[in-house]
């Protein structure tokens, strides 16, 4: 309807006649307004109910084509649905778990046996256009069997994905000793753009594991589901609410999986469906000759838990059991049971990862009171070193801006506050043990791994270690966390790219490693010491995880270490590069890491100021947080240029928003 250009005080001077005239368009107009003020009212009580609807159908994806047709030639008596599409007659069901614990395959079984569509309250275009089965009702929350929901955890939460309609439940479980790594599968499938048919690599799984808190924090959230669920919205006492499904009954054989489904489709009340029927649809999707649906996951190891972390899972399960308590008769309580009272073998279990690695070693206390004999020097960031460890170039250096390469240092202190409990820091090149004296000054529950093959080097970096954490104790940070000098450990191998050569070092600053052939044969040589050298893979091994931050500062030879480890770049496994760059070898280094695939080079800079040298820092593009580190990054580079205590706050408030 065109818009009335007659203004409001002409209306008003024509009188009751041109009142008459509009009559039937202000009719028409309240009646629209009518329709919009219930749909508004509608949307206001949906919010009410804590519940908006929260899949917006992109264009490309409101046709709901039916689905492939299903042929199960089992037996004559055997039929299925030959198309999937929607039903006005379904009463809403959510179907709840875990991540990780098999929604997905339940779905598609429910879709070949039902004829009808499920939905989901995430819309996940990757399900929708699934090559395998393509699940037409991912955008869809009326309608449809079931309804996908992880609230309140999972990919995406808040109470928007609660599927707040649902008149019952249909709850999945999933022994978590099995959801939770598989949910990891589903976090680095996401990363890398394939969420559901890829498994993580051994060493992302171990790594993520291992982090603090992470089984405790995994386990809680598969309690918190299941107790929100059969607890705070529906009565898992009552049948008619809640119907518990048990992931390893759907997948341990087809007898078991018929009993399973042919249950769960007398729940949801859509006809009766044979056994045949049924053990026909389990074969096409689990049995020995299945069909590839693009949702199962290829394997190359079976994921494993610490003796540790077992424990924490079996008393977990075990105390949610005893808070069940009467109801120990319902199937929920059963499922709890069965799950706390799984008995592990040690031949499932990981081994504990051991510190210090072999080869590696605890700096001694320093002997005599005075740990420096000529005082010290007190840097900025708080960290203190013996005076007369430094050269006259550094303290020059430092009479103008009192850190060890400014810029560096405050990079690395803003990394350093987002590095979790027993996360390593290699140091390659630590010299006198500045950055490992940093790295635990802010972060004393970390583990640094130093290396510095010159003797001289491992007795100042020992020293300096005492003297910002040992009996003197000048951190207050340090103080909470009990023998923080145990958390670091001295390599005397030089880094190369051989392992076991016998090689020569002098003991200067910036001193060269060379062939014991090149330096008169294996005698006694005057002003350096004997070394042997090892491959950074070979460390890797040696520590059994992935590093979270790898420093190499070795006067040059950084290209031939990166050239000569590649394969270990290939698989991202360190987190996080910091490359000190010499005698203009930054696009050489750059393109070796680059060329990798694995890394994000955030930080490429051949001239740094008030540092002798350059510096490249890159982020792996598998680890899980890399995205998060990158924007501290992007954040911290604005303000480099800040005194390091307005920095680090500057760096600690960001860090807090997130």
């Amino acid at each position: 309807m065109a818009k009335s250009t007659i203004s409001a005080p002409s209306l008003a001077g024509r009188g009751r006649p041109g009142r008459r005239k509009f009559l039937p368009i202000m009719l028409v107009g309240a009646a629209i307004a009518v329709i919009l003020l219930g749909g508004t009212l509608k949307q206001g009580r949906d919010l009410q109910a804590g519940y908006l609807r929260s899949i917006v159908i992109p264009r490309q994806y409101r046709v709901f084509p039916h689905s492939a047709p299903v042929t199960c030639p089992l037996s004559s008596s055997s039929s299925s649905p030959t198309t999937t599409s929607f039903s006005h007659n379904a009463t809403p069901t959510a179907l709840v778990s875990y991540p990780g614990s098999g929604s997905t395959l339940t779905r598609l079984l429910l879709e070949r046996l039902t004829g009808i569509h499920t939905g989901s309250v995430y819309g996940d275009v990757s399900l929708y256009n699934n090559s395998g089965h393509q699940f037409w009702g991912e955008f869809n929350i009326t309608n449809v069997s079931a309804v996908k929901t992880h609230y309140p955890v999972g990919p995406t939460h808040g109470p928007e994905f609660e599927y707040r309609r649902a008149k019952r439940t249909v709850l999945l479980l999933r022994d978590p000793r099995k959801a939770i790594p598989s949910y990891l599968n589903y976090q680095y499938g996401d990363l890398i753009g394939s969420k559901h048919d890829v498994q993580a690599p051994l060493h992302v799984w171990e790594d993520w594991r291992d982090e603090t808190g992470r089984v405790e924090t995994e386990l809680q959230k598969w309690i918190n589901v299941t107790k929100h669920w059969a607890e705070e919205r529906f009565d898992h006492l009552n049948a008619e609410q809640v119907h518990v499904v048990l992931y390893e009954n759907l997948t341990a054989d087809r007898a078991s999986g018929v009993d399973a489904l042919q249950s769960l489709v007398r729940f949801l009340d859509f006809g009766t469906v044979s056994d045949d029927a049924i053990a026909c649809v389990w074969e096409e999707i689990l049995g020995k000759n299945s069909q590839d649906k693009g949702i199962r996951r290829s394997k190359n190891y079976t994921p494993k838990f610490t003796a540790k972390q077992h424990f924490i899972i079996t008393s977990g399960l075990q105390t949610f059991s005893d808070y069940i308590g009467t109801s120990g008769s319902s199937p929920l309580a059963q499922a709890i049971r069965l799950y706390s009272g799984e008995m592990i073998s040690e031949t499932e279990m990981a081994e504990e990862r051991k510190w210090p690695p072999p080869n590696c070693e605890i700096p001694p206390k320093p002997a005599g009171e005075n740990i420096c004999s000529n005082g010290m020097h007190t840097f900025d960031c708080h960290i203190s070193v013996c005076s007369d460890h430094l050269i006259p170039q550094q303290v020059e250096r430092y009479s103008q801006i009192n850190l060890h390469e400014p810029h560096e240092s405050k990079l690395f202190a803003a990394l350093m506050l987002l590095a979790k409990t027993d996360d390593i820091f290699i140091d390659v090149g630590a010299a006198i043990g500045y950055f490992p004296a940093l790295a635990l000054q802010i972060n004393p529950s970390m583990l640094v791994y130093a290396f510095d093959p010159l003797i001289e080097f491992k007795k100042k970096l020992g020293a300096n270690i005492w003297l910002n954490f040992g009996d003197s104790q000048l951190n207050d940070n340090a103080r909470a966390v009990k023998d923080v000098t145990d958390r670091i450990c001295v390599d005397g191998r030089a880094m190369s790219n051989k392992d076991g050569d016998a090689d020569w070092i002098g003991d200067d600053f910036g001193g060269q490693i060379k062939s014991k052939v090149e330096s008169d044969g294996f005698g006694e040589i005057a002003g350096g010491n004997d070394v042997y050298t090892v491959r950074l893979d070979t460390v890797l091994k040696e520590i059994d995880r992935d590093p979270y931050l790898l420093m190499m500062d070795i006067q040059g030879m950084e290209k031939y270490i990166l050239n000569s480890t590649f394969d270990v770049l290939r698989t991202g496994k360190i987190k996080i590069l910091t490359i000190g760059i010499h005698e203009n070898s930054l696009e050489e280094c750059r393109a070796i890491v680059e060329k990798s695939g694995a890394y994000t080079v955030v930080i490429a800079e051949s001239v740094v100021p008030l540092q002798p040298d350059g510096i490249l820092i890159a982020v792996s593009k598998e680890w899980l947080r890399g995205k998060e580190i990158i924007d501290l990054i992007h954040f911290a580079r604005p303000i480099l240029d800040e005194t390091y205590d307005n920095f680090l706050a500057a760096v600690k408030g960001h860090i807090h928003l997130l």
